[in-house]
């Protein structure tokens, strides 16, 4: 799985405002806002982005993956 067919898996599954997804053979790292995870822990917002991966994580296509999941309101600010 590259990066951009993970990235299509995640559009396909959650309604995002931010997406990146980088990595190759694999394994991901995934940035990612959007306001389904206002409230949410980061072991919940982790949870979700696995959750949207299952089908490629249960394959085997998805071997490892770093998350960093934001509402809008706490996007970080990059200078």
């Amino acid at each position: 799985m590259t990066a951009s067919e993970a990235a299509a898996e995640l559009r396909a599954r959650l309604i995002v405002q931010e997406l990146r997804v980088l990595g190759s053979k694999g394994r991901f790292s995934v940035y990612v806002v959007g306001e389904l995870f206002t409230g949410m822990s980061r072991v919940q917002r982790q949870l979700a982005v696995q959750t949207a991966l299952a089908e490629p994580i249960a394959d085997g296509r998805v071997l490892g993956l770093s998350v960093e999941a934001y509402s809008p309101c706490e996007r970080p600010q990059h200078t």
